[in-house]
């Protein structure tokens, strides 16, 4: 029985973070439009860890994605077996639908 980790409020809650948090740089703002794909850890704390570019889409929204992304507050971490885990987890950021 898993349970996947949960950012603090769920999906929509998230999606607003990063709506809010997530901003593009000015030497940037003429880079291409897509999504960036996030890897990260979820620690058996819901602290995240090890944060990496899976896919990118330049080096400054690249570097932003991390930022946003480690500074994101603690998840609700994810459970296997009844018991907390560390989870790898891969997040989508669309950028250009902001």
């Amino acid at each position: 029985n898993e349970i996947l980790p949960q950012f603090p409020g769920g999906p929509d809650t998230l999606n607003n973070y990063l709506i809010s948090n997530f901003k593009i740089p000015d030497d940037c703002l003429n880079t291409e439009k897509g999504t960036i794909w996030v890897d990260f850890l979820v620690d058996i704390d819901g602290s995240i860890k090890d944060v990496k570019i899976q896919k990118g889409l330049s080096p400054c929204l690249d570097a932003e994605a991390i930022r946003v992304v480690k500074q994101m507050p603690n998840w609700t971490p994810g459970q296997q077996a009844g018991k907390t885990v560390t989870v790898r987890y891969s997040m989508p950021i669309k950028i250009g639908s902001y």
